[in-house]
């Protein structure tokens, strides 16, 4: 849409001249050098971000962004893993398996990334801990035993096994992880089970970052 602003081929107009379009609604003011507008919101357009139909905005905090998902459609959300530098920051997510029996697996979704670095799984309690790209390889993974090695492209993505309350694993070199859900989801897939003599709420904490989404 063109707008047929006064001109000033003879110099004819003054500092704070003002114009309004009719078309659009809004107010424009000469500053000597070019027509600036006086935020006089368009007719027709919205004010604010969550007034459009598309939008889902609720409450709102500093530093929020604006992203979309095939699930939630475009809303607010904290921007996960920023450090303010735009660099992602390193983040201990945890999750608990709770009531545990002894000597028996119980699986355990922790709210994680779609795809992410992973560094080190502390553990709560003496337990075998494994990690999958999906729901489906983690059922597939249900009857094999301690101390046997899964096949190769069985979805499992990082194991550990802990004999201390509170021990931590260090990964060396860092495993990649994934989702594998269709859409892709931030669901990180464990099992988690108990090598103590007696039930447990075995918490599992994840130090990972953040490297790709959706």
């Amino acid at each position: 849409m063109a707008i047929n602003f006064p001109t000033n081929a003879s110099n004819q107009l003054n500092n704070g001249d003002q114009f309004t379009d009719a078309t659009s609604g809004i107010t424009w003011q000469w500053d000597t050098v070019s027509w600036k507008a006086q935020g006089v919101s368009p007719t027709g357009l919205v004010s604010n971000i969550q007034d459009l139909a598309n939008v889902t905005v609720s409450n709102l905090q500093d530093d929020q962004v604006l992203t979309y998902t095939a699930a939630l459609g475009w809303h607010n959300e904290s921007a996960q893993g920023s450090s303010g530098t735009g660099v992602p920051s390193i983040q201990e997510i945890p999750g608990t398996a709770i009531a545990v029996p002894a000597g028996e697996a119980r699986e355990l979704n922790i709210t994680g990334h779609n795809a992410y670095a992973l560094f080190k799984i502390e553990v709560s309690h003496d337990a075998w801990v494994r990690l999958y790209c999906d729901d489906a390889s983690r059922d597939n993974d249900i009857n094999r035993s301690e101390g046997n090695d899964p096949s190769p492209g069985s979805g499992l993505l990082a194991e550990v096994r802990t004999t201390t309350t509170g021990q931590v694993v260090v990964l060396t070199p860092s495993v990649l992880g994934f989702n594998n859900d269709t859409p892709r989801t931030n669901t990180i897939y464990a099992s988690v089970t108990n090598r103590t003599s007696s039930a447990q709420n075995i918490q599992v904490k994840l130090t990972l970052v953040e490297i790709g989404d959706n």
